[in-house]
C-alpha cells in the first residue's frame, strides 16, 4: 500500500507536479492503462476545481491532496480552503438546457469515471475511489 499527502498553493502551474508524484506511485500497481487514464482525468478535474473555484486562484490558499493505492483500489482525496458547495446544485451537462453552459462538466467527468464520489458536509473535499481490475 501507498499513501501520501501533498499541499500545494493554489496554481494550476502545480497541478502537473502533483499529477507526476501519483503517478509516479501508481506505476507499482500496474494499473491498466485505461483505468488509469480514468483516474488521471478525475484527479486532473478534482484539482483544478479545488484550486479555481474552491480556492478561486488564491496562492495563498492551499490544496491538500491525499491518495491511497493498493493492488484493490485508488482512493484520492482533494480539500481547498474554500467555502466550499453543495455538488447537489451542479446540473447534469449532459440535460438539453444546459447542453451550451460551460460548467458542471468536471464533476459530470469525474462521477462517470470514478466508481465513488463523495464530498465532506461543507463541500470543500472530495473523495473518490477507482476500484482495479486485477490483471493477470
Amino acid at each position: 500500500m501507498i499513501k501520501k499527502e501533498v499541499r500545494i498553493a493554489s496554481e494550476l502551474c502545480r497541478l502537473c507536479t502533483v499529477r507526476e508524484a501519483f503517478l509516479t506511485d501508481a506505476k507499482v500497481y500496474n494499473i491498466a492503462e485505461d483505468t488509469l487514464f480514468d483516474i488521471r482525468l478525475a484527479f486532473d478535474e478534482a484539482l483544478a476545481n479545488a484550486i479555481t473555484h474552491g480556492n478561486k486562484n488564491r496562492p495563498d490558499l492551499s490544496v491538500t491532496v491525499r491518495w491511497k493505492i493498493t493492488k484493490k483500489a485508488v482512493v484520492l482525496q482533494v480539500a481547498d480552503e474554500g467555502n466550499g458547495f453543495n455538488p447537489r446544485t451542479v446540473p447534469c451537462p449532459a440535460e438539453e438546457k444546459q447542453l451550451l453552459c460551460p460548467k458542471g462538466r468536471g464533476l459530470f467527468l469525474i462521477r462517470n469515471k470514478m466508481d465513488s464520489v463523495r464530498f465532506n458536509k461543507k463541500g470543500n473535499v472530495i473523495t473518490m475511489e477507482k476500484r482495479l481490475i486485477q490483471r493477470s
